[in-house]
């Protein structure tokens, strides 16, 4: 017993394989800008709230997903 792709047997049609690259481009996409975007929010927030934000950051080690970065 697979999942339902497997056993439905979507996985074998070329639609499907397009559709689930470009899903998985898409969300690599979306990872990638997030990732690149955390300096900069870091650094408005740093200019907005200058000491409390350096005081928030060194207690809060992760800056995006908690227990990951």
């Amino acid at each position: 017993s697979g999942s339902y792709c497997v056993e439905s047997r979507l996985g074998d049609l070329v639609a499907w394989r397009v559709v689930a690259g470009v899903e998985t481009a898409y969300l690599a996409l979306i990872a990638i800008l997030l990732l690149r975007r955390v300096p900069s929010e870091d650094e408005m927030m740093k200019q907005a709230f200058g000491r409390q934000w350096d005081a928030w950051a060194d207690r809060v080690p992760y800056k995006l997903v908690p227990f990951v970065y």
